[in-house]
């Protein structure tokens, strides 16, 4: 995928909280818990979209056979 002004690699809170469909405050959450891995540019977050997307991939809920 090429990046572009449009498609940037750095995403911040608002950009990542729109590709995830929440708010702000709960990227910002995750982010300072921890669970979600970011980027410090200066005093700015930045999530790294490859990081967003692995997270995604990582936190899908895994159903097998005996699932409820």
């Amino acid at each position: 995928m090429r990046r572009t002004e449009s498609n940037p690699r750095l995403l911040d809170c608002k950009q990542a909280a729109q590709m995830l469909s929440v708010s702000t405050f709960t990227i910002r959450r995750l982010v300072w818990s921890g669970t979600l891995p970011h980027v410090m540019v200066g005093r700015l977050v930045r999530l790294d979209l490859h990081d967003l997307e692995a997270w995604i991939e990582s936190s899908k809920a895994k159903f097998g056979v005996n699932a409820v």
